[in-house]
């Protein structure tokens, strides 16, 4: 990266984590404007200009809703700017990841990752991209694997699962934009998998998983890189 400051601002109600985020962060690439937690005003989220290319540093450990409830005010108020979330391990589920970025998230972040990878993270945020940890992906490409294998049938005996994939594909057709990347379509207290991923969304998880960029992946999915 080209040597420039970010600005960060840091919510969350770990004073410990805050503080300990500041002095590592000093060494880097970013500076922390100001650090707040949720019970102050929104309008600490308003400290720089709006134009600024501002990153906002959510710790969602302690509370999770608080947390996603203060993305869209601070997309509102930076709509340059990027957010990463921090959650703890009782917070590594497919339901909070999908609220993080449906809020506008860029980052979904466990709180005990290594700081070099925390720090390359956020890098990479800067520069737009969008991070799931390497093991939520292998976690929702076990899910999906597992979700196949659960074939579905009619009174008729007929595999009705056919007709869930060739909805699929037209709505995931290539060089069509989709916005739903993840669908859940059951709860398993039902006894059934969620979430339930198309074929083309089973390949794109495994090409993160990987590494590829999105760029590799637009290149190998033959689609553009907005999709």
């Amino acid at each position: 990266m080209a040597e420039r400051q970010f600005n960060v601002i840091l919510l969350g109600e770990n004073a410990l984590l805050k503080e300990g985020l500041v002095r590592v962060l000093k060494s880097t690439y970013f500076t922390v404007v100001s650090s707040h937690s949720f019970s102050d005003d929104e309008s600490v989220l308003s400290v720089l200009p709006r134009e600024s290319e501002v990153l906002l540093v959510v710790d969602a450990s302690d509370d999770f809703d608080a947390a996603i409830s203060r993305i869209e005010p601070f997309k509102l108020n930076y709509p340059n700017g990027r957010v990463a979330v921090l959650v703890g391990r009782h917070q590594f589920h497919t339901a909070g990841m999908i609220s993080a970025f449906h809020s506008g998230a860029s980052a979904y972040l466990m709180n005990c990752t290594m700081l070099e990878t925390l720090i390359k993270s956020l890098e990479l945020v800067i520069l737009g991209e969008t991070i799931v940890p390497p093991a939520m992906l292998t976690y929702l490409l076990n899910r999906s694997r597992s979700c196949s294998d659960r074939r579905r049938y009619d009174r008729n005996g007929q595999d009705i699962n056919e007709n869930d994939n060739e909805h699929d594909q037209e709505e995931n057709g290539y060089g069509e934009e989709n916005d739903d990347a993840i669908k859940t379509v059951s709860s398993d207290e039902e006894g059934k998998c969620s979430p339930h991923l198309s074929a083309r969304q089973t390949a794109i998880l495994r090409c993160l998983i990987e590494g590829d960029s999105n760029k590799v992946i637009a290149r190998k999915m033959k689609i553009a890189d907005a999709t």
